[in-house]
């Protein structure tokens, strides 16, 4: 598959790497969206330090590789049963786990959610910069993944 991954000195490649293999209780997504945001310019700068290279990208819509759902990409990875704070070992996808800046992704099952089908919106839409913040919010909320109007990562 193709990645755009982050390496020593902030410098950004697209390049060829292996496909994701899922561990048992996760799956494989198709991106067809991927949005850009603040977290990602941290992480290129070494702002947020991890191991490299990386693929960045935290917010995404696509399509499940083994059933064909659609669905929109939940960032939080093991944030645990409280509401008030995540769970040792709590990390966000993007870093320290290669992210949605590639054409797959694997990520836990639970990690994914099905789009709203009332917004009527397209994912090339539903990943516009939201302002101040994470487009994980507008992908949620006003994502309706579509198919035949996506977009495939690096494709214009």
């Amino acid at each position: 598959m193709h990645a755009i991954r982050v390496h020593e000195g902030n410098e950004l490649r697209y390049e060829d790497v292996p496909d994701p293999q899922p561990d048992t209780g996760e799956a494989v997504v198709e991106l067809r969206a991927a949005g850009v945001n603040r977290r990602d310019l941290f992480v290129r700068s070494g702002t947020y330090p991890f191991p490299l290279p990386l693929v960045p990208g935290s917010d995404g819509a696509g399509v499940r590789t083994d059933t064909g759902e659609e669905v929109v990409v939940f960032p939080a990875l093991g944030w645990g049963d409280r509401e008030d704070a995540p769970a040792p070992g709590f990390g966000i996808l993007g870093g320290p786990r290669d992210g949605t800046h590639a054409e797959l992704v694997a990520l836990p099952v639970e990690n994914r959610r099905r789009p709203s089908r009332n917004s009527g919106r397209s994912i090339s839409s539903s990943t516009r910069s939201a302002r101040h913040g994470s487009n994980h919010s507008t992908l949620f909320a006003a994502a309706a993944v579509s198919s035949s109007s996506a977009e495939r990562v690096g494709q214009r």
